[in-house]
């Protein structure tokens, strides 16, 4: 079929059936720790800010999803136990997230997951470092923003 030689010459085909593989290969793993891909970035995301927590907003921002898929993974989150929700001190309206001590206890574990395969994709484009590829991925997709 000639459709076949241009989804195998397709950057865009590509990318799409990569991030479909890798993130349903991830999410899959991730289920041992009873988390997926997008609960894996907000603990993670929690476990780096210098406060010790985060926003739903912010955190939607950063991740690039929505503020509904956002909701739902804290809730997912909050079920297990990983995050605590505490009304703002600012803004009686809102409120921040925190790891629990059972959260503080699976970052560095998920961290590790997440590397593994960042690390496969730095092998394959044969870039020194996995930040040069996300930061050129992130240049062409900014300009869509």
């Amino acid at each position: 079929m000639e459709i076949n030689n241009y989804a195998n010459k397709s950057i865009l085909l590509s990318i799409n059936s990569s991030y479909e593989t890798v993130i349903r290969n991830l999410n899959y793993e991730l289920k041992e720790y009873g988390c997926n891909y997008i609960q894996s970035l907000i603990l993670i995301s929690i476990f780096f800010e210098k406060e010790k927590y985060i926003t739903p907003s912010k955190t939607a921002k950063v991740l690039k999803t929505s503020k509904s898929n956002i909701s739902h993974a804290l809730s997912s989150l909050e079920k297990s136990k990983y995050i605590k929700r505490n009304l703002s001190k600012n803004d009686s309206r809102s409120y921040t997230i925190e790891l629990s001590s059972k959260g503080e206890k699976i970052v560095s574990k998920l961290m590790q997951k997440i590397d593994e395969y960042e690390n496969l994709f730095v092998e394959i484009t044969g870039k020194k470092k996995s930040d040069e590829i996300a930061i050129s991925i992130n240049n062409y997709t900014n300009q869509f923003n």
